[in-house]
């Protein structure tokens, strides 16, 4: 009688049966070998992700040369105008609408004039709403009134235009410029002409806006504290002012304690992430801590004007804007440890705010 045993290639019947250390190996190898196949394939997702990427940008050129070529084209699904009696005005519903390059599903404004001059407003309720405004600005109101006044930037209804984000208020301005701009060409109808004249009056006022420093989003990434010296790391994201932009601004808040007094010597240190941000960053100063740009105050009223003087002019408009509304932005941050750690670090920016607007008021820029 014939018998035949068969044996896989790894087991050596001479060597008994396969031991435990040949299985690892075994396993691990295929582990190995899965490894490289997913190598393999996120290479091969990574070069179409940028074959896409390059794609849409190209896209994205030739839609931006297109509209250039013919500025009277307006991107929408639908506009509709109706006349509301009860309210006096009319509403303009606009639907799925390309605002710059921002794609906004739905926007309606109540436009109304009488005898106390015209009035522009978002409508933002559950009924319609309002998705032009991408930040939160914790709007609870059914309407946000957006007609400029002849008060200052940040009183009345001046102040939400002046409190919107980058974002935000390049839709605003975008979607105003061109509702007038239809209007005037007689590309859209069921808007009377005082109501378009007023329109115009809008976007003309809301291009002169004055400077105001603007950004998406801010962050606080870290803090730190060594002695007597602390900090934290504040992060903005697509910041602007003016004609000024940056994609992202890093910098930190400093101070160095005496005599008790936490804001006695506060600073502004720009690290060598924000290089680019900068026109004329440079290590002023390097330690454990690294390259970074400081730009050191000192109660009363001292300010170290050498730095100060080898920044461009950009660098210093950018800086003395962002000084200005620092305490007012320190507000918008979440501290882990609440008010009382957000009020020591708003006396710092105040402290600096001070100062800095002493100097500038003196020796000008």
């Amino acid at each position: 009688m014939n018998s035949q045993v068969t044996h896989s290639a790894h087991y050596n019947p001479a060597l008994g049966p396969r031991s435990t250390s040949d299985t690892s190996e075994r396993d691990n190898w295929q582990h190995i070998v899965q490894i490289h196949k997913l190598q393999e394939l996120a290479e091969a997702l990574g070069s179409q992700n940028q074959k896409l990427i390059e794609y849409n940008e190209n896209l994205q050129k030739r839609i931006d040369s297109l509209l250039r070529q013919n500025p009277t084209i307006w991107e929408y699904e639908s506009l509709t105008i109706t006349d509301d009696t009860n309210q006096n005005e009319k509403i303009v519903t606009i639907n799925n609408v390309y605002l710059g390059h921002r794609f906004v599903p739905c926007v309606s404004l109540a436009l109304r004039s009488n005898e106390n001059g015209f009035t522009l407003e978002l409508l933002n309720s559950s009924k319609v709403r309002n998705s032009v405004f991408i930040n939160d600005l914790a709007i609870t109101e059914s309407r946000i009134d957006i007609t400029p006044t002849d008060e200052p930037p940040f009183i009345g209804n001046n102040l939400v235009l002046s409190n919107l984000s980058s974002t935000d208020w390049t839709t605003l301005f975008n979607l105003i410029q061109k509702l007038s701009e239809q209007l005037s060409m007689g590309l859209i109808t069921g808007i009377e002409k005082v109501e378009t004249s007023s329109l115009i009056l809008i976007k003309e006022r809301l291009s002169k806006w004055p400077q105001v420093l603007r950004f998406d989003h801010i962050e606080l990434v870290d803090s730190y504290k060594e002695g007597k010296y602390e900090n934290i790391s504040i992060q903005l994201t697509n910041i602007s002012f003016g004609n000024i932009k940056r994609s992202e601004f890093s910098f930190q808040i400093g101070t160095v304690s005496a005599d008790q007094v936490f804001d006695k010597h506060p600073r502004l240190e720009f690290p060598a992430s924000s290089r680019e941000s900068l026109d004329n960053w440079y290590a002023e100063t390097a330690d454990h801590r690294g390259e970074r740009l400081e730009l050191r105050y000192s109660q009363p009223n001292d300010i170290d004007a050498f730095v100060w003087q080898q920044l461009s002019n950009t660098d210093r408009y950018l800086i003395t804007a962002m000084i200005y509304f620092l305490p007012q932005h320190i507000q918008e941050i979440e501290f882990r440890n609440g008010h009382p750690e957000k009020l020591k670090w708003t006396n710092v920016a105040s402290t600096m705010r001070r100062i800095h607007l002493n100097y500038v008021k003196h020796s000008g820029l």
